[in-house]
């Protein structure tokens, strides 16, 4: 389950394994997983934000992190 960060290492499954189909309790959010290239573009992007200017990274990590939650309480939306 997405829990305000990145998991790695596997593309996201639903919370019943099954790939797209909801989830068996479709109260619960779908897993949002990135694999290892992307977790590094990620935060590459986070730390490239962060020297630009103080602060801007941690907006655009909360940024993101806030967008899958929302992609994985609601895939089908």
């Amino acid at each position: 389950m997405f829990k305000g960060s990145i998991e790695v290492d596997t593309v996201g499954t639903g919370t019943n394994g099954s790939g797209n189909s909801p989830p068996k309790d479709s109260s619960k959010p779908f897993d949002i997983k990135l694999e290892t290239l992307a977790k590094a573009d990620y935060l590459e992007a986070i730390e490239k934000y962060e020297r630009e200017v103080e602060g801007l990274g941690r907006r655009f990590k909360v940024a993101v992190d806030d967008l899958l939650k929302r992609i994985a309480e609601n895939p089908f939306v």
